[in-house]
């Protein structure tokens, strides 16, 4: 993100933008879908950190496209990660501690980035481990919102993790909703107290960060 990509970008390619109060011309909304599903393919196998040359190479587009959807680059990462999950519909505020029993996956820093931006504490656990070790470490933080997986795939197989997931969730009193995170499909029993994943990502609201002191608590990572 260099002053000469930006006005390089600027230059030479054609607006797409409109003015103010008008619809988007069609090829504007592709280029901001496009964009948008490019950097949560980026990041998900770059993290974050990924440049923005990188997303405006996977998406087909030139780094002057990205400027003119998106100011700077926090702000995309919002569009493409931050509100994917809304998790204030779930009454979760600053301080509260949000958990995932999560393999390596997209679902996770979606996860992150969404209990990040309200100020919510995150920490996880991978799925290697039994829900009375998760437990172990999860009950200290007495969180509100759990999201388990049902399962991981490792070394070319499938590893079911439905049932630990539910043990799990029995054993932190404190977990006011679980979000099913559907990494292998696998079929799940309804339960009242249970989201899915695509129900609770399938909001279009704009994200919102809150403004927090420098020294706000933004995860808890455990030792092995």
């Amino acid at each position: 993100m260099t002053p000469t990509e930006h006005s390089q970008g600027r230059d030479n390619e054609p607006a797409d933008a409109t003015p103010a109060g008008r619809a988007p011309r069609r090829d504007a909304a592709r280029n901001r879908a496009r964009i948008i599903d490019a950097a949560r393919e980026v990041f998900a196998t770059q993290g974050v950190g990924a440049g923005l040359n990188e997303i405006a190479h996977h998406a087909g587009v030139g780094i002057g496209t990205i400027y003119r959807h998106f100011p700077d680059k926090e702000v995309l990462v919002g569009a493409a990660l931050g509100d994917r999950f809304t998790v204030r519909r779930r009454g979760v505020v600053a301080g509260d501690r949000v958990v995932g029993y999560l393999p390596n996956t997209t679902h996770t820093v979606v996860a992150f980035l969404a209990a990040a931006s309200i100020g919510a504490v995150w920490s996880a656990c991978g799925q290697d481990y039994g829900a009375p070790g998760a437990a172990t470490r999860f009950a200290k933080l007495e969180p509100v919102i759990l999201f388990a997986a049902d399962g991981y795939r490792w070394n070319g197989r499938e590893h079911d993790r439905r049932a630990e997931s539910d043990a799990l969730r029995a054993a932190l009193p404190t977990v006011r909703h679980t979000v099913r995170v559907p990494c292998l499909g696998l079929p799940v029993a309804d339960d009242p107290h249970v989201s899915d994943w695509a129900e609770v990502t399938g909001g279009s609201e704009e994200p919102v960060f809150e403004q927090l002191p420098f020294d706000a608590p933004l995860w808890v990572l455990f030792s092995s």
